[in-house]
């Protein structure tokens, strides 16, 4: 790579509360498995969801089950954190259109998602049709992304991953 580039890195994918991936039977069902949040270590606790898993349906005890287990209690200090956090970030991601640079993307005062390009200025809005979640933009992968649910559009309001189905577009 030339020695001025600019390098980013982005990957998508869930995060548990603890950050501890959840693997095991689905609650209420003995034969329903689960294994999500990875945290982007899919390699190593994908080894470690096959094991349990396997270990679960051949009726063996696995020791490490219970650290994993899909029902357990995360603190509540870290979810009251997580959710200030969040709320914080909700209303600081506004500013008017005219402040959002050009290739850059940014939400208006009015909720109105705008991206600016040698095209004009793309918008959409920032509310995330699946759930009504609000929308940031990522500005790796100039996307609009929801936090909540992990749905994806492109800077024209078009999804690219769901869950939702519906795109953002005014």
């Amino acid at each position: 790579f030339p020695e001025n580039s600019i390098m980013s890195w982005s990957t998508h994918d869930c995060m548990t509360q603890d950050g501890l991936p959840y693997i095991g039977s689905f609650s209420g069902y003995s034969n329903v498995f689960v294994a999500t949040g990875f945290n982007k270590w899919g390699m190593t606790n994908g080894s470690i969801a096959g094991k349990i898993i396997c270990d679960a349906i051949m009726g063996k005890d696995n020791k490490y089950a219970y650290v994993f287990d899909p029902s357990r209690r995360v603190r509540v200090s870290k979810f009251v954190g997580d959710l200030s956090h969040s709320i914080c970030n909700y209303f600081s991601h506004s500013k008017k259109s005219k402040m959002v640079k050009f290739l850059e993307g940014g939400i208006t005062k009015g909720d109105i998602g705008v991206y600016k390009d040698k095209l004009g200025d793309h918008l959409v809005k920032t509310k995330c049709p699946h759930l009504g979640c609000r929308l940031f933009f990522n500005d790796s992968d100039k996307t609009w992304d929801c936090a909540c649910h992990g749905s994806r559009f492109d800077i024209d309001g078009n999804v690219i991953q769901g869950p939702s189905t519906d795109k953002i577009s005014l």
